[in-house]
């Protein structure tokens, strides 16, 4: 089932569905900024469209240093990972949030999702990073572990009762 195709040659990107361009746009931004540092030969930037991160070094030794945030508080960080040639993305609710509520819906109940208080979420592409991110947040923790066994991702998954998930190759240095 092909739900978005691009058509290079006539500049299109055509969906199959109605959907909110916000719920990729970051990461699609990320994407495109990035091919636009590529093409002008820029060895070492650093995107952030909002908290969707893609950054690049060609001086292996040197990458990105990224803060993870704190989902209870904001002006604290929970650990850093070092961020080159791929990108980050992170779910979470608490920045869109009304009493009980929050953005992050789970599509089977049309509620918001419960279970996952947060993920940090690393792909070789913003929109993927992007995209991923909410489709495992969503989906709740157990669940969310399975299916990122399935995926190119490398993540960091944190219940709601604080249980930690980390995928094998998402390389976090935790905050005391």
């Amino acid at each position: 089932l092909e739900i978005i195709s691009i058509n290079n040659s006539k500049k299109q990107i055509k969906l199959k569905y109605e959907i909110e361009f916000g719920g990729f746009g970051k990461g699609f931004a990320l994407d495109q900024l990035s091919k636009i540092c590529e093409q002008n030969k820029i060895g070492r930037y650093y995107i952030n469209a909002g908290g969707d991160i893609f950054a690049k070094s060609e001086d292996e030794s040197n990458p990105w240093p990224i803060l993870l945030e704190h989902p209870d508080d904001p002006s604290l960080a929970i650990g850093k990972v070092n961020l080159n040639n791929c990108a980050i993305a992170a779910s979470a609710p608490n920045r869109r949030k009304w009493k009980d509520n929050h953005h992050l819906l789970n599509a089977k109940t049309r509620r918001p999702s419960k279970g996952v208080k947060a993920i940090f979420l690393l792909a070789e592409t913003g929109i993927e990073a992007d995209a991923y991110s909410t489709a495992i947040f969503t989906a709740g923790f157990e669940e969310g572990i399975a299916l990122s066994k399935k995926l190119p991702v490398e993540m960091l998954l944190i219940s709601d009762m604080n249980k930690l998930y980390q995928s094998p190759g998402f390389d976090v240095t935790f905050f005391d």
